[in-house]
């Protein structure tokens, strides 16, 4: 379990290095930032860590602007000494990274790049090249068997504790109330004259009494239908509440399986629309949930457990701070 996060935690750094973010590089060269035990960490490497910081923040919906760069910083630098330390530790107990497992990343990753060619051009971008990216990912993996093989151990969580936070935070396991549905649109452009909108009317009312009469859905949503989905003969797939614009969400949840609706107009036009499944809010069992639940709370306990033994670490460390 932790060799997984730790490594997937190294390929988004990675993707981040690769696609940039709020630290671009600047023409000027890398300055020390930080000593840690005599190990520098400069600029670029603490840009790159924004980087990845950044690309965690826009995966989860959260676009930091620049009045948070310097908060970012000081989280990134806080996180490289975290790592360094670490790092430095593990060398210590006699991890070593496996040259192998490495050699494999680096191939997957200049394939899915391309070739060696394109992987470097990439890199170049940013400062960097593969002897950087072997370095940083040969660092990843010394951690991640370190994590793996000392620290993981250290942490237990029994059944008892996962029962217990699901019955205290059962509202966070609610499953949402959604519908399955497609629907048959006639498109209305902005403007439309009142004869053009009761045109569309007209003409999406012929098309539901053609449905009602016994003629596929799905074959007059690919044959009328001016939404892209009528290439899925009008499927629009499962969607919760206030997903859809309001009129057609409005109708759609209070559709039963099966009933075609009558010609709903929004601002894209008008439709008819058919729920083909409905399922209701309810709280997913424990039984559903324990397995998922009991990883995540082991991630949180091994979080808290790597932090403390950092933290104990650095008090014996000679920091620096340039």
């Amino acid at each position: 379990m932790t060799k997984k996060i730790i490594l997937i935690t190294a390929a988004v750094l990675f993707a981040a290095v690769l696609t940039g973010g709020i630290a671009a590089q600047t023409t000027e060269g890398p300055k020390d930032v930080v000593s840690v035990n005599g190990t520098i960490i400069n600029s670029d490497e603490v840009k790159r860590e924004m980087n990845m910081m950044y690309q965690r923040a826009v995966q989860s919906g959260v676009y930091p602007n620049s009045s948070e760069i310097d908060a970012y910083w000081q989280k990134a630098v806080e996180t490289l000494i975290g790592r360094e330390i670490l790092f430095q530790d593990a060398v210590k107990n006699g991890f070593s990274a496996d040259d192998t497992a490495v050699d494999n990343y680096i191939s997957s990753l200049t394939q899915n790049y391309g070739g060696e060619e394109a992987l470097s051009a990439a890199l170049k971008e940013q400062g960097l090249s593969i002897d950087n990216l072997r370095n940083d990912t040969a660092k990843y993996y010394v951690i991640s068997e370190y994590v793996t093989k000392v620290m993981m151990p250290l942490v237990s969580v029994s059944s008892d504790d996962v029962k217990k936070y699901y019955e205290e935070n059962k509202q966070i396991f609610k499953k949402e109330e959604t519908v399955a549905a497609r629907h048959i649109l006639l498109k209305l452009e902005e403007g439309a004259t009142e004869q053009e909108d009761a045109e569309a009317k007209k003409r999406i009312e012929d098309i539901r009494a053609r449905i009602v009469g016994g003629e596929d859905f799905a074959a007059l949503a690919k044959e009328y239908s001016d939404c892209p989905s009528s290439e899925q003969g009008g499927s629009l797939g499962e969607f919760g509440r206030g997903r859809m614009v309001p009129p057609f969400d409005k109708v759609a949840f209070s559709l039963e399986p099966g009933v075609i609706s009558e010609a709903v107009k929004t601002q894209f036009g008008w439709h008819i629309i058919e729920v083909t499944a409905k399922n209701s809010s309810e709280t997913m069992s424990f039984e559903e949930v324990e397995p998922r639940l009991k990883e995540y709370m082991e991630n949180l306990a091994l979080e808290a457990k790597v932090n403390e033994h950092v933290g104990q670490i650095r008090a014996d460390s000679e920091i620096i701070i340039f």
